[in-house]
């Protein structure tokens, strides 16, 4: 029947939408606001919620703003996904209050006009608004229903987009250079500003901030079909708002250099298309806001904050800077830029004091400061590496015979090792995808091609000939040597493997420092990877390989017979159950055929030497 095909049709677009829609800790998406303000609620005591609404107030704010003597009360708002915006900027010195819509929906005028009677006393109220259709119709209306009622009421909209022209009735829209007029209107407000003034510091802010925005993925309103339209790989928007909708123009994925330069000479008007771009001259004093649209990695955002000021640096005198998420659309991966001009003399200290001045508001930074010429102090001297550097100079004369007459088998072992492992990386590399995270091979071929190359060049022979002495075969080995090996491997390898063997090395140049032979320092360095990295032997590591090798020299055994020990030991671990390291996240299954490529790594190595010597 009719009903029935309809009711089918429903329920296969119903899973549909369902299938397309993105992975969110959503509940019911009606309830999301509702939810948030409560789990918001129960993380801040010192936020209150009006009763029956959305409208978070500050916890004070009866001795803050409705006492006699009580200062301007501050409001703002709109719709939810923008956290931290509107309620994380409720404290002492910033909002009084926020009135939170649903998902990117401008909430009622019956929550802003509850608002405006619940914090607005007698020194009045400042309303602060995003310039969206929606948040100045209802906001607006509230204001003339409170005024009518005897409430003393202003309002500000906020318009610092610069991707569009500022033309017909919609124009720039507000972003995230609200939070700034936020703050400067909260610091008037607290010194005790009237109306008046606290009116006039936020409008001087409004028409002195920039904000461009790019996205490289889009955000989807909890139960809606998932937005796609920059599933592409190398699809980007720039100029966009924060509310998922289109950007000014469709790009392609670039450098965070690139992507910088063009936000900035969006802003600054020397990047086509114009929108509304500032006007600020060279040399001008600037406050730069870099905020994550909410999916933006922490990195990456320090990555386009750098980029940023390389694009500003010698150009404009920057007095601050902020980093972080904002104001945000959700979960899209994206940013957007704001640059505050400041006037130069008085006026624009004042503003920076304002910046400056305290608050309690948990979504504005703790502390921001003027930027240093340098962020950078002395880096502490290294007493080993002037030893060793010391010591390649104190031979620096010496021929090429005559080095490796002092040295011993040193370039001959590091060549073996290298080439060993080169020659093994692939081997490495395909047990580690399948037990652990694929770079095992790489790591061990970057650590010894580093010394292959620091032999090459000298500077290992060098370091190693300045103690060598010719009545003492292995007195080449020497702390300044052992301690220059750590170092370039942990430099080289990176990661875990990296830190474990320069653990080793030093161990070692502590050891023979110390007066040990180099067979027991070996054994003791050995012992000090098992301290530190935690692995025992039996639980599938390269302690499996390099302590038998390393008991067995300090037993007296030949290199050559260590080197059987580590392969042996090496060999076992193969369906070994893994204990530690990456292994030990592996199925079972997966490490019955496939030995430990650490501890092969490591057999490999004494082999190699057992080979050179």
């Amino acid at each position: 029947t009719l009903t029935l095909t309809l009711a089918r049709t429903l329920a296969l677009a119903l899973a549909l939408a369902q299938a397309m829609a993105t992975k969110k800790f959503v509940n019911d998406p009606k309830a999301a606001v509702e939810e948030c303000t409560l789990g918001l609620l129960a993380a801040n005591p010192n936020l209150r919620r009006v009763a029956g609404t959305h409208v978070i107030v500050a916890a004070n704010y009866e001795t803050l703003t409705k006492a006699d003597g009580g200062q301007v009360a501050l409001i703002s708002g709109g719709g939810s996904g923008h956290e931290p915006a509107h309620a994380g900027y409720i404290g002492d010195g910033m909002l009084t209050a926020a009135v939170c819509g649903d998902v990117f929906a401008s909430p009622p005028v019956s929550a802003v006009l509850a608002a405006i009677r619940t914090v607005c006393g007698p020194a009045g109220c400042l309303i602060i608004v995003k310039n969206y259709t929606g948040d100045r119709l209802n906001f607006g209306m509230a204001v003339e229903k409170a005024t009518l009622e005897g409430y003393n009421c202003k309002i500000v909209v906020v318009a610092d987009d610069c991707a569009l022209p500022d033309v017909g009735i919609a124009g720039r829209r507000g972003l995230a250079g609200t939070v700034f007029v936020h703050k400067v209107a909260g610091a008037t407000a607290a010194a005790g500003g009237s109306l008046e003034e606290v009116y006039n510091a936020a409008s001087s802010v409004a028409g002195a901030i920039g904000t461009m925005g790019v996205a490289l993925t889009g955000c989807t309103v909890p139960g809606a079909p998932r937005n796609t339209r920059l599933d592409a790989a190398d699809a980007i928007e720039v100029g966009l708002g924060i509310h998922g909708e289109p950007g000014a123009r469709a790009g392609s994925m670039a450098p965070a250099s690139e992507i910088a330069a063009e936000l900035i000479g969006h802003i600054l008007g020397t990047a086509e298309p114009r929108g509304s771009p500032m006007n600020v001259p060279n040399g001008a004093r600037l406050v730069l806001m870099v905020n994550g649209l909410g999916g933006t990695p922490p990195l990456e955002l320090g990555i386009l904050c750098e980029s940023v000021l390389a694009q500003l640096r010698g150009r404009f005198v920057i007095e601050r800077v902020l980093l972080g998420d904002f104001m945000t659309s959700l979960e899209s991966c994206g940013a957007s830029v704001t640059l505050f001009h400041l006037t130069d003399g008085a006026g624009g200290d004042a503003m920076l004091a304002k910046l400056d001045a305290p608050t309690t508001a948990g979504g504005w930074p703790a502390a921001i400061a003027k930027q240093p010429a340098s962020s950078d102090i002395p880096k502490p001297t290294d007493p080993h590496g002037d030893a060793a550097a010391a010591a390649a100079a104190a031979t620096a004369d010496l021929s090429a015979e005559d080095l490796a007459g002092r040295t011993g088998g040193l370039a001959a072992i590091v060549e073996a090792v290298a080439t060993a492992l080169v020659d093994n990386e692939a081997k490495l590399t395909e047990w580690d995808q399948k037990v652990g995270d694929g770079d095992c091979g790489t790591a061990w071929r970057s650590g010894a091609e580093e010394l292959r190359a620091a032999v090459q060049s000298g500077e290992l022979l060098r370091i190693a000939a300045a103690q060598a002495d010719a009545a003492a075969p292995l007195s080449w080995v020497n702390p300044a040597l052992l301690t220059a090996v750590a170092d370039k491997l942990a430099e080289a390898m990176g990661g875990t493997s990296g830190a474990i063997c320069q653990i080793f090395f030093q161990a070692i140049a502590a050891e023979v420092k110390g007066g040990a032979d180099i067979r027991a320092a070996v054994l003791a360095a050995a012992e000090k990877v098992i301290m530190y990295g935690g692995a025992q032997p039996g639980m599938r590591t390269l302690v499996d390989s390099l302590l038998p090798a390393a008991q067995a020299l300090s037993s007296g055994a030949s290199v050559t017979e260590a080197a059987a020990a580590a392969l042996s030991g090496a060999e076992a671990t193969t369906g070994m159950t893994a204990g530690a390291g990456r292994s030990s996240y592996v199925p079972e299954e997966l490490l019955k055929t496939v030995p430990d490529p650490g501890a092969m790594a490591v057999a490999y190595c004494f082999e190699a030497i057992a080979k050179a010597v």
